[in-house]
């Protein structure tokens, strides 16, 4: 399941849109600045380090990766 359509009780599709995006720009402001780092495993999986799981917003690495314009 997508992440934007991961819905809080009593919340909108295009509110969750909202956050969703602001996290992935959130993301993009720490990746720049160099405070969150994008780190690979053995098998290929991508996860960002020192990302803030309230700044997250419940948005997965996953999500990040393919939407972050970096």
């Amino acid at each position: 399941m997508p992440c934007d359509t991961r819905l809080k009780p009593r919340q909108t599709i295009s509110e969750r849109k909202a956050e969703v995006r602001k996290s992935v720009a959130t993301l993009d402001r720490l990746l720049v600045n160099g405070q969150v780092r994008v780190n690979v495993g053995p098998q290929g999986a991508v996860a960002f380090t020192a990302w803030a799981d309230k700044e997250r917003d419940g948005v997965t690495d996953a999500w990040d990766l393919r939407h972050v314009s970096i």
